[in-house]
């Protein structure tokens, strides 16, 4: 586009989406921690096997909705005119706005239901392909690194997404916009002081309420798959909190 309007007006002047920018610097500079680079390639993995037919979308849509009248029935969750919809996986796509955050959240929101069918999925698959792909996927949701993960990347991202919402405003003071970044730089900090206890609180409720195996907190964490020389003895909360929780808030 920039250079067709250029090739009528060489005069023309093109100013970046600074919005656009920054959605683009927040994944590729996540990205630049293997855990989380592994974590989204798992992601997409996953939703890419659940969303690869009608009949899958349909199964996931259905256990969805049988999982929210359950929910209603036992006062867990409220109704309302516009609460409880029930939708589809979201892919996270580096250059939509809020994509990887809606798709985090998507995934959180029909967790249940995306186990359901990966599991109808292996049992009733046609191909050696199709039954191991989804048992691969379905091990990763039963797995407590990706659910910690998972929890981590939606709190830091929720924070930044109120920004990159107010970025996309047509109409947006600049002097509010540096209040803005001022703001979520600030919460930031606060989730990195702050917050670690209120989101291994939920991490571990979460993992519970999905048959997830939690491990014990002060247990040597063992890294799978790297050299013994390189293995440092800390424990799996040290692991979680300083490796991945603060590393990925302050890169």
């Amino acid at each position: 586009m920039q250079a067709l309007f250029i090739n009528d007006c060489p005069y023309a002047y093109y100013v970046h989406c600074l919005a656009h920018l920054l959605q683009l610097a927040r994944i590729a500079t996540a990205r630049e921690i293997s855990d989380v680079h592994t974590f989204f390639k798992n992601l997409i993995f996953i939703i890419n096997i659940v969303s690869a037919s009608c009949k899958r979308s349909d199964e996931l849509r259905a256990f969805q909705a049988t999982t929210i009248e359950y929910l209603v029935d036992i006062g867990e969750i409220k109704t309302g005119i516009g609460v409880n919809q029930v939708g589809g996986l979201q892919q996270p796509r580096d250059s939509r706005w809020s994509a990887h955050f809606k798709s985090i959240c998507s995934l959180i929101k029909m967790y249940g239901a995306t186990c359901l069918v990966l599991e109808n999925i292996t049992l009733d698959g046609s191909t050696y392909s199709q039954r191991g792909d989804t048992t691969f996927s379905f091990k990763l949701l039963m797995s407590f690194d990706f659910a910690s993960i998972l929890h981590i990347i939606k709190n830091v991202m929720r924070i930044i997404d109120v920004l990159c919402q107010a970025l996309q405003q047509k109409f947006q003071d600049i002097l509010n916009t540096m209040h803005l970044v001022t703001t979520t730089k600030t919460l930031i900090q606060k989730l990195r002081d702050d917050g670690w206890e209120t989101l291994l609180e939920e991490v571990t409720s979460f993992c519970k309420h999905q048959d997830i195996d939690v491990p014990d907190m002060d247990d040597c964490f063992s890294s799978v798959g790297r050299s013994p020389r390189k293995i440092k003895s800390i424990t799996v909360e040290h692991h979680y909190r300083v490796d991945i929780f603060t590393v990925i808030i302050d890169q």
